[in-house]
């Protein structure tokens, strides 16, 4: 073929060619800005402390400032006036609410269609009055906890009967109020609107922040009324009850009273099973192979099963624990016989799953088949082992009827095998296998996992913000009351979230 014609090409080719020479070529986003505006927002810098080193790098530059920088450094009038430097910020940010996200109406039609139609706590939802709700009415769930800080030059009491000492519930008013505006509005309108359905968390986010029971009082349950005294009897759980949604409920919660359905409350997969009674199950397990089975040094035995658990995660491509020691299992290491104390491992929830699933295959080798604790033993591990396997495999909005069942039968079946384990140990004058709280409030989870996927509203994801918030409210506390503490944080934490989510929404480059 004549080498000009190869040359020359098709149309689309040509066109292709010229649009590449015509186009100018899309500025690379400065890491740089996306650096300064991440520290300012999580308070590892201040605003006047961005503007400057924005400055000096627009300074020093030996190549064409960047516009991200530019604008930096142009902040409160390049630093005169530092009053205005968040001003000038928040007229550069795209924020969350005014950028536009792809939604798929269909997803939310099938959460309407497979959720909504069965769960308790949505049967009766005044949402669905709403015109065309099925494909505007985004599902939202918020996850709260705790962080605790200390403030080096402040120290707070206040007394209880102030209104300032309850500072959440005054947030949870300003939540309702602005999701009630947005109730009102999707009235008068065809948009997208977002309606909080569920609430998530530990039981102590759900006792100081919900004013839900307590979980060690006479009737520590929020979705039944079981009797400190009757809450191991595992076979005998209450359904979680439909909610009517009869308002204003009685409830302390301002949340509870007007917006979320107290069935809504979801009991986390994470805190009740891997930071619940996984860590007493893998303590207890270890406590028995480690101390009372194999015939070395407590150490040596210890590191002889982590080795053995590294096998096993390489094998199967997971993760645990990087090392072990006497203090992870024992609170006290003195009390070897377990007489003050029951033996919990001191680690992450993923960590922890992952030892679950370890020890379920190694230690068959140990145990001993004709005797009975060491075979209930290996049953509690395979059942936990199954549960998360199971939850694991869920990849729809809800599990199907016959692993939901057998995700129920599986549970109660593990937490016999702990209480048989539990008395056989005390008759013999040693602490092993608690049983808590935490596997009556997990019987409920799975009952609503018959509703909601268990992985749709567990807490890995929002326990990657605890050390950012941690570090945010420490450096907000500083020299400051605990009011205006509390308000410095809450408009530096809207700045952070806006950033995250508008760099999120608006790829590539900074929210600028």
């Amino acid at each position: 073929m004549d080498p000009d014609i190869m040359q020359r090409g098709g149309s689309k080719q040509r066109a292709a060619k010229r649009a590449a020479q015509t186009s100018p070529p899309v500025p690379e986003p400065s890491r740089l800005a996306t650096h300064l505006l991440r520290s300012f927002g999580w308070g590892k810098m201040s605003l006047p402390e961005v503007q400057v080193v924005a400055a000096l790098v627009e300074e020093d530059a030996l190549e064409p400032v960047k516009a991200e920088i530019r604008i930096l450094a142009n902040l409160g009038s390049r630093g005169l006036y530092q009053g205005n430097l968040r001003r000038d910020l928040l007229r550069h940010t795209q924020m969350p609410a005014l950028v536009s996200s792809n939604v798929n109406d269909g997803d939310i039609a099938k959460f309407w269609r497979e959720v909504g139609s069965s769960h308790p706590a949505l049967l009766h939802h005044p949402v669905k009055k709403i015109k065309n709700y099925q494909s505007r009415a985004v599902p939202l769930i918020l996850h709260g906890d705790g962080v605790p800080i200390d403030s080096k030059d402040r120290s707070w009491c206040l007394p209880v009967a102030t209104p300032v000492a309850t500072p959440v519930a005054s947030i949870w008013g300003h939540v309702v109020r602005a999701f009630e505006r947005c109730f009102e509005e999707c009235k008068t309108n065809n948009d997208l609107f977002p309606v909080l359905l569920f609430l998530t968390g530990d039981l102590e986010w759900y006792n100081t922040s919900h004013s839900l029971p307590r979980w060690n009082s006479n009737f520590p349950c929020g979705h039944c009324n079981i009797s400190k005294d009757n809450m191991f009897d595992y076979k005998n759980v209450a359904e979680v009850p439909v909610d009517p949604w009869h308002c204003p409920r009685r409830s302390c919660c301002p949340l509870l009273r007007h917006l979320v359905s107290p069935s809504g409350v979801i009991p986390d997969w994470m805190h009740s099973k891997h930071l619940g009674f996984d860590q007493r199950l893998a303590g207890s397990t270890l406590w028995v192979l480690c101390w009372r089975i194999l015939p070395g040094g407590v150490e040596e035995n210890l590191d002889n099963v982590l080795l053995q658990m590294k096998d096993y995660w390489r094998q199967h491509k997971g993760n645990g624990i990087n090392y072990i020691t006497q203090t992870m299992v024992l609170a006290d290491p003195q009390d070897i016989h377990c007489r003050k104390g029951y033996p919990r491992l001191k680690a992450k929830a993923a960590e922890t799953k992952g030892v679950i699933a370890a020890l379920a295959s190694i230690c068959q080798q140990h145990l001993q088949q004709d005797n009975e604790e060491h075979q209930q033993i290996a049953l509690a591990l395979s059942f936990s082992r199954d549960l998360d396997q199971m939850a694991d495999g869920i990849e729809d909005w809800k599990p199907s009827k016959e692993v939901a069942d057998r995700m129920m039968l599986t549970a109660v079946c593990l937490f016999q095998c702990m209480t048989i384990l539990n008395k056989s140990f005390l008759e013999q004058g040693h602490l092993a296998f608690q049983l808590t709280f935490k596997t009556h409030w997990f019987l409920h989870g799975l009952q609503l996992a018959r509703h909601l996927s268990p992985k749709l509203t567990w807490t890995y994801s929002g326990e990657d913000y605890m050390s950012k918030c941690k570090g945010l409210l420490k450096m907000c506390t500083k020299s400051r009351t605990m009011l205006t503490s509390l308000d410095r944080f809450m408009r530096q934490y809207t700045d952070a979230m806006s950033i995250e989510l508008a760099e999120i929404l608006a790829q590539p480059g900074p929210p600028l």
